[in-house]
């Protein structure tokens, strides 16, 4: 069955590929779209199109039966609400066992990007007092654009996390700033929200907020930054030419910074911020993203090493907005710089920065250190409807245990079209105790070598291939393997 997204079918009208709403319909009944989502197209246009014998009755019969079979396997003419009960919402939703596990995930997702001179985890036994600053600091708005219809008051803060684990008379906070210079001036807002900003404008108000923060940087042995994007800066409709932390913020950091005390930052934001100058001026950088209702939990686990963090970056961070699109999988330049035979001054590269992103996808940091061994195969030749393995030997030569997230990636060297410089084809983790050592295998299927090639077929074809296994996109050992033709 077969739906489009909200309002898409009138929106063709708008993109010029139908002029009216009748035509919008036509063309979405014969491409096979079952239900209009939103619109009125289909309630107003199709039995106009079927009288004028622009479509028949057969095709609509086939899009209603798509969506009865569907409505049949879900089991909604038995129960027509799939099992929706509120006394069984009463006492599961945020129950203990459903906040445990948001909590856990809360703690998985969490990417530790930097941790110089191992500052984290902090040991809550050595610290007298510790600062929280940051318009992050006591904020429930932790779920994120699409959280519609979550309940913020139930979420848990970083500040009520941290003085559950440290103690509340150990716990020194300070607002510091808002979230924006004018929170309103991205109509953001209703009246409430506007009243707030209006008060964060005043020159006074804002001089106090960053003293107080100031202050308590200066009782503290540590200081915890929570900062970020507003939560409507990303998501849909939050498109941005500078994604970095906004500048009130920066201003905010710079000044603790100056204090001269240890900074771990928390950064809350739904997407990758750019972070070239930010990370030099925090001696710890933990990305939250949007961690939910738990995420205070979630956060506290991790900078109190409760939890080791695993979380790897989905996405390539950029070093500057020049920089975008920025991504791991790109094509293959002709003239690559550092290995093109061309004068450097006409390869493929950036005057003004390196080519490689800040932190590339796969990139995250954990309490523990795992070292990797070479990669061997079962064979250097894959032959059709067979299976060739790849295992790669991982040592934890710390005295913590923690979880790798080992990661596959193959390259196929050439095709009849171009194709990526590496795609992620598989990863696994592996939980290693203090001084482990364990064997990370994969399996390498043709059917994962496949893609459209010139002639549309898809297709794995027959060459080299190369296999990349690592702690990320970047930081991998290489082998190599031929796929074999038919015989």
């Amino acid at each position: 069955m077969v739906i489009t997204d909200y309002a898409a079918i009138q929106e063709l009208i708008a993109h010029g590929v139908a002029e009216d709403a009748g035509e919008a319909a036509f063309l979405a009944m014969e491409a096979g779209v079952d239900i209009d989502m939103k619109t009125s197209c289909y309630a107003n246009e199709l039995k106009p199109l079927l009288e004028d014998g622009k479509i028949s009755m057969e095709k609509i019969d086939q899009a209603v039966w798509r969506v009865l079979k569907l409505k049949n396997k879900l089991g909604l003419f038995e129960d027509p609400y799939r099992g929706a009960d509120e006394s069984a919402e009463r006492k599961l939703f945020c129950c203990p066992a459903h906040r445990e596990k948001a909590r856990e995930l809360a703690a998985e997702t969490v990417v530790l990007l930097e941790n110089r001179d191992g500052l984290l985890p902090l040991n809550p036994n050595s610290i007298k007092k510790a600062a929280l600053i940051g318009p992050y600091g006591d904020s429930k708005d932790l779920m994120g654009l699409w959280a519609v219809h979550g309940n913020r008051d139930d979420t848990v803060t970083l500040k009520e996390a941290l003085g559950e684990a440290l103690g509340e008379e150990r716990l020194l906070t300070a607002r510091g700033c808002g979230y924006l210079e004018d929170e309103s001036a991205l109509g953001l807002f209703g009246k409430a929200g506007k009243e707030e900003a209006d008060g964060q404008k005043d020159a006074a108000e804002a001089e106090r907020q960053l003293q107080e923060a100031v202050n308590a940087a200066q009782k503290a042995d540590v200081v915890i930054m929570a900062l970020g994007e507003h939560p409507r800066q990303s998501g849909e409709g939050g498109s941005r030419t500078q994604p970095d932390i906004p500048k009130i913020q920066r201003q905010l950091l710079e000044e603790v910074r100056r204090q001269g005390k240890p900074i771990v930052l928390v950064l809350f934001s739904g997407r990758p911020l750019i972070l070239t100058d930010i990370r030099q001026q925090a001696d710890a950088v933990l990305e939250a993203w949007f961690p939910g209702t738990e995420g205070g939990h979630g956060l506290a686990d991790i900078i109190f090493g409760k939890v080791n963090p695993s979380g790897r970056l989905t996405m390539s961070f950029p070093r500057c907005a020049g920089q975008m699109p920025v991504y791991y999988s790109h094509f293959q330049t002709g003239r690559l710089a550092g290995a093109s035979s061309h004068s450097s001054r006409f390869t493929s590269r950036y005057l003004d920065c390196p080519n490689d992103p800040l932190y590339p996808f796969g990139y995250g940091l954990s309490y523990h250190k795992a070292s990797y061994g070479r990669i061997r195969l079962s064979s250097d030749r894959l032959h059709p409807n067979e299976t060739l393995r790849a295992w790669v030997e991982v040592a934890n030569e710390s005295s913590v245990a923690g979880v790798e997230i080992v990661q596959m990636y193959i390259r196929d060297v050439s095709g009849s079209v171009v194709r990526p410089v590496k795609e992620l084809k598989g990863f696994c983790r592996l939980e290693l105790k203090a001084g482990e050592r364990r064997t990370a295998e994969f399996e390498i299927r043709q059917d994962m070598l496949k893609f459209y090639g010139k002639d549309m077929e898809f297709r794995a074809e027959p060459g080299r291939f190369q296999v990349m296994i690592g702690r990320n996109s970047q930081e991998a050992d290489m082998a190599e393997f031929t796929l074999l033709g038919k015989e």
